[in-house]
């Protein structure tokens, strides 16, 4: 869900975001009602919630930070999403350099430091000068954010690739051998050992502790886990694809649909080619696309009436790509996508699109590229 946008950067909040505010919302309230004598359950409940948003402000903050970064060094960002591990900063290609990397990666973690301190200073404020005291619920909200400020900083800088800290770790390799995928490679494996620690770990203190909040441990090790491996393969694919152009790869755009052809026809056309999509075209031009699911959609006495153009998604739906970039430019476009179907539009100079890239297309260029790849690369 689209919440807003900050510097060109859609924000968007993911359903699973409730999830860690929940979580926050009731160990905060849980901290309160149980510190202070005579809590009332509603107050400690609107406590709770505070904590909750103050938290999830903090981290748009911390990706904020690696996303304005990220565009000074020339990085195009396509959105920040919240979910239920936190958030993430889609920045849609790798960084130039392990200095741009090392840069990128530090500023996040920093300015959560910086919030907890900030925080935890004006919580330890009137024990300082001794003046003056804050209500009690106050105690518990500077309390409780500040320390989750702290806390966020320093596990995000566990060298644990894909988190900041892995990327810190990898901009050190990749200075010390002058190697992007060789970094990414180490760097990621560092990651899934952390993440299966975290999940031995967590299995321990449930079954032999009885600690069952550990479960989210177990959670985030696999999730951590299976990000190494999704970015090291990202890394992999980037360099297999590097040297491939576009339009070697892309799907001609020569088998279209008319504009105005009608829907049981459209419908045929799928039944005998079993294609799930097909551009459609209007007056020689690339105008959309259409696909099984926008006709499901219809009501069956209105296919005979209704024609493909009113059905369609407009191509300005889609990510557009120029025919003489690189096919790992489209890769990189193609992964970010939640569109039916994932595909990247092709277009020449002048703007005409000329075909598409998806899954498909992508998959053949690598497993060509595997006949040129050099694994030592």
């Amino acid at each position: 869900m689209r919440i807003g946008e900050i510097k060109g950067i859609e924000i968007k909040l993911h359903f699973s975001t409730l999830a860690i505010v929940g979580l926050v919302a009731f160990y905060s309230g849980y901290f309160y009602y149980s510190l202070f004598t005579g809590a009332l359950i509603w107050i400690a409940v609107i406590i709770g919630i505070i904590n909750g948003f103050i938290i999830l402000g903090s981290i748009l903050a911390h990706e904020l930070m690696h996303s304005l970064v990220a565009q000074k060094y020339g990085l195009g960002v396509q959105e920040i999403e919240f979910h239920m591990f936190g958030g993430v900063s889609k920045i849609e290609e790798e960084p130039k350099n392990p200095k741009s990397e090392a840069l990128i990666s530090i500023v996040g973690p920093l300015i959560s430091l910086g919030l907890g301190c900030a925080i935890l200073a004006i919580y330890y404020l009137p024990q300082i000068l001794a003046s003056f005291v804050y209500t009690a619920e106050l105690t518990a909200i500077l309390y409780y954010s500040g320390f989750s400020n702290f806390a966020l900083g320093i596990f995000n800088l566990l060298p644990a690739f894909p988190m900041d800290g892995g990327r810190l770790l990898r901009a050190w390799i990749w200075k010390r051998r002058k190697n992007l995928l060789s970094a990414t490679r180490a760097a990621a494996n560092v990651g899934i050992v952390f993440g299966y620690g975290m999940v031995g770990f967590g299995f321990i203190e449930m079954f032999l502790l009885g600690v069952f909040s550990s479960f989210w441990l177990v959670i985030i090790g696999l999730f951590l886990s299976s990000s190494a491996r999704q970015a090291k393969q990202q890394v992999e694919y980037d360099v297999k694809l590097q040297n491939v152009n576009s339009k070697n790869i892309m799907h001609k755009s020569s088998d279209t649909i008319p504009h105005d052809m009608k829907i049981n026809d459209v419908i045929s056309q799928f039944m005998n080619t079993r294609r799930s999509f097909f551009p459609v075209s209007e007056d020689h031009k690339i105008v959309g696309i259409i696909t099984i699911n926008n006709i499901q959609k219809l009501p069956p006495e209105q296919r005979s009436k209704e024609i493909a153009g009113n059905l369609m998604t407009d191509i300005s739906k889609y990510p557009t790509i120029n025919q003489d970039r690189t096919a790992k430019k489209a890769y990189r476009k193609l992964s970010m996508l939640e569109t039916d179907p994932r595909v990247v539009l092709v277009h020449d100079d002048e703007n005409n699109i000329v075909g598409y890239i998806g899954e498909r297309e992508i998959s053949s260029a690598l497993r060509i590229s595997d006949l040129f790849f050099d694994e030592s690369s």
